[in-house]
Parts: C-alpha cells; structure tokens; sequence
C-alpha cells in the first residue's frame, strides 16, 4: 500500500518566518541603521536644554510645599492691651526687710509684704470695683479698688483688719454708689457685715447677718429694684445637711425684712450658692449634691470598720448638680428649686448672670474628680423663667482647674496651663466664635468686663497688676 499522506500543518502564529540568506542580511542592515537613529536621537535629547517651567508635577516631583501643606495662620487676635501703661499694682513686687518694722497704716505699705488676693470684680461707672484682701506685716486687711477704665490710677478703700482666715471682700454695683460685705468671726462661727457707700468713703457696715458654724465661706448679694437680697450656705442644727439660706433687706442694706429662709430642696446637701437679679426678680443657683450610699460588708462589724470612711480614705466622688430658683421682686421664692443638669453629674464650680430678655445664663464645669484637679467639659445654659432649658458644650479638652467666668459678651475659661481662653456670647447666651488664648490677656485672669474693656489681674510676685484689655469680635 502506498504510505498516507501526512496533512499539512497549519502555520504557528509565534513561529519566527522564514527568510533566506538575502533577507537576513537585509534584516540585519535595517536593526543597525534604527540603532543608530536611536542612538543619536537619545545623544541630543540628553544635550538639549530642559524647559525646567515647562516640567509637571508628574515629571520632576516639586520641593516647594503645596497649599495643602502648609499650616493655615493663626487668627488675628480679638484683645489688645488698652494703652502703653503698665495699670493699677497692688502691694508691691517684694517687701524690704528694713521696712517690714516701719509699716505704718499707710495702705500701699501695708498691702505690700506677704501677698494679695482679690474676690469677684464689678463694673462701676466707666472703670472697675474689686475687693482686696492684704496679708502684712501686721496682719490681714480688707479694702475695696476702685480702678479707672483704662486702669493706671486706682484707690484703694480701706475697711479695717481682717481677723480670720476669711477671703476678701465681695462688692457690688448699687446705684451711684457700691456695697460690700465681709466676713468676719464670732461666737457662734461667722458673721457677714454690710454696707453701703456713696464715694470713695468706706461704707458703715451696719447690717450683721449670722452665718453659722459650717466650713464653707460662700456667700453672695445683689441689688433688685425693690430689695437687697443676701444668699450663703449653712449646715442643719444636727450637722448633717448643708443647705442655702436667704435673707431679704431694705435697698439700703440699713436693716432686715425679717428672718432667713431656706431656699434649697429638703433632703439634699446645698452649697456655693450665687443670686443675680432679673427683670421683676432675681435667679438663684447653686450646687446640690447626695451621698452615695456605701454597702456594708460581712466583715464590717467583726473588723469594727465605718464602711463609709474606712473603706473610702481618699475623697469620695458624690453625684453633684445644679439646681435653680426664682425670687420676686421682694425677694420671696416664686417657685420650688428644680434641677437643671443631670442629677448623675458632678459638677464643680459655676458662674451665673442673666441675658438680655431675662433668662438665667449659667455656665460649669463637670468632671469626676476631686476638687482641685484638672479635666472634664464646660457646658452653657440658658434658663428660661417657665423652666425650659437650652445648653451646650464648650470645651472637652485642655480644661483647667479654676472657675468659668462669663463676662459680659464673654466666656472665659482656664485651660490646663492656667491661661485663660475666651469665646465671645451673643446677646441671648449663645456662643458665636471659638473659644481660644488671646496673647493680650497672657497668663493673667480675667476678671470683669465693662463693654469693650476687661479687667485682668497678673500675679507680680507678692502683689497684683491690673490691667484692661479691649476685647472686639
């Protein structure tokens, strides 16, 4: 048989084509002259000049840092420090030891040689009022600082020795004049004395209202239409709750409408209370609290143990709150304190003033810690005279450990460096800007405003300087 036929094979599409001789020497002609092209093409691209503006982002990575990049500005300043003067010093930077002996009752002297501190500041007039406390050579001292607006002049009104360890006194406007309250020992713990005054002369304290035995020395007055009305804490005759009283006097602060009255919920611990008034009344608030009940344990009585002091050496955290009030115009409660932050809370300190259609407007500071350490929010409230409540937070982080302030158009809180930090208010409480250092104000505490102008006092070694800062949004 003839052999079968073998089928052609379909052609191999990787399979390299044939050539002959003369193609492969065609082919090999044709690569040397394309690397010779290429070649000479690379050799003048290499010695060409480079555009360097004509490069992209996508050729030549840039050095210079993009918009991106780059830390925005920090903003303008709001405050500036009003004038060239250094303002208004209280005491002095250091007492000389050939003089300590020599102090006489000369006012600058005898502010001058352990240190001085300073209560709550008023706006009077177009300048500032302030309570001052000196510790001398021979002793404590109570004065009131009337300091102008721009705050390089001052004087200093003495009211006499301050016996006890008492803070300094507490002002306030009243009228064309002022009053001030101060404490002072007794038998029976601590009396305050009030007064009032038309000028630069010290006022008569006349008016003695008996505060108790209790460890707290808060107190706190203002001026309504028709009354003069005074709030403090003090414990119950068993000494187990505190509570804030209430005293109402006549618009001269010459003599009492009658005896006080206990403005706090039964049941419940009350103290550091603040009044401010308000269109037909006043606002009352202060900080309430109840002890955490402690379970016993098994071993309590065999140990002979207190569970609740044994057991809880360090300060034990209590759920604390604050808790609000209306007054009438005669000073009267008008209605039965109610809570106005969570009742699980732990609130620390407080500040309280009133915005332009009558609300109460109420800043604090909450945290679970004991008293004195830094941290935790800083919250602002306006409450409404029908109880409605609108709050919001402040700040989370970089909290101090001192007391909010509101300031009249103003929140100022201190930050965990102890340096002041400021966020502007509108007219009905609401914050309207970030809350931020202003170098102005520096390491100084701010303590009153009067329009534009802040009143700001700069520890000076032993003594005070006080400065006005103008502060715009």
């Amino acid at each position: 048989m003839p052999p079968a036929e073998t089928p052609p094979r379909p052609p191999d599409p990787e399979a390299p084509s044939p050539r002959t001789s003369e193609g492969r020497l065609g082919a090999a002609f044709t690569g040397l002259a394309v690397v010779a092209l290429v070649g000479g093409a690379a050799y003048w691209v290499v010695r060409a000049p480079v555009d360097r503006k004509g490069l992209t982002d996508e050729t030549t990575p840039s050095t210079e840092p993009t918009a991106s990049s780059e830390t925005p500005p920090p903003p303008p300043p709001r405050c500036a420090r009003f004038g060239t003067q250094p303002g208004y010093r209280l005491g002095t930077f250091e007492a000389r030891e050939d003089e300590v002996d020599e102090v006489d009752d000369d006012p600058a002297e005898r502010a001058a040689a352990f240190g001085v501190e300073v209560s709550r500041a008023v706006p009077l007039g177009d300048g500032f009022l302030v309570g001052v406390r000196s510790d001398g050579a021979r002793g404590a001292s109570a004065a009131v600082a009337r300091i102008s607006a721009d705050a390089t002049t001052g004087k200093t009104i003495e009211l006499g020795r301050s016996r006890g360890d008492f803070d300094a006194p507490l002002v306030a406007a009243h009228g064309g004049g002022w009053l001030a309250g101060i404490l002072e020992p007794n038998a029976s713990g601590a009396t305050l004395r009030l007064g009032v005054s038309r000028g630069d002369e010290p006022p008569r304290l006349e008016v003695e209202l008996d505060q108790g035995r209790d460890e707290s020395l808060a107190f706190d007055f203002t001026r309504g239409k028709e009354a003069l009305v005074v709030v403090w804490d003090d414990v119950t005759k068993d000494g187990k709750l505190a509570r804030v009283l209430g005293s109402t006097l006549d618009v001269e602060a010459k003599k009492t409408a009658g005896p006080p009255v206990v403005l706090s919920r039964k049941g419940y611990d009350a103290e550091t209370p603040r009044i401010v008034a308000r269109d037909g009344g006043f606002w009352v608030a202060y900080i309430a609290r109840k002890a955490l009940d402690v379970p016993k344990r098994d071993d309590d009585e065999v140990l002979d143990r207190n569970p609740k002091g044994d057991r809880y050496a360090a300060e034990k955290i209590d759920p604390s709150w604050l808790e609000i009030l209306t007054l009438d115009a005669s000073g009267r409660p008008s209605a039965t304190p109610w809570p106005v932050t969570p009742e699980r809370g732990h609130v620390l300190s407080f500040d309280i003033a009133t915005t332009s259609d009558g609300s109460a407007l109420v800043t604090w500071r909450d945290d679970d810690t004991p008293s004195g350490s830094q941290g935790g929010r800083v919250s602002v409230m306006t409450v409404s005279a029908s109880g409605g409540t609108q709050a919001q937070v402040v700040a989370e982080h970089d909290v101090g450990a001192g007391v909010p302030s509101l300031l009249s158009g103003w929140l100022a809180i201190p930050n965990a460096a102890g340096k002041a930090m400021l966020a502007p208010l509108d007219a009905d409480g609401t914050v309207a800007g970030d809350l931020r250092l202003e170098p102005a104000i520096g390491v100084g505490d701010p303590l009153v405003a009067n329009g534009e102008r802040i009143l700001v006092a700069t520890s000076a070694g032993t003594a005070l300087d006080l400065g006005v800062v103008t502060c715009k949004r």
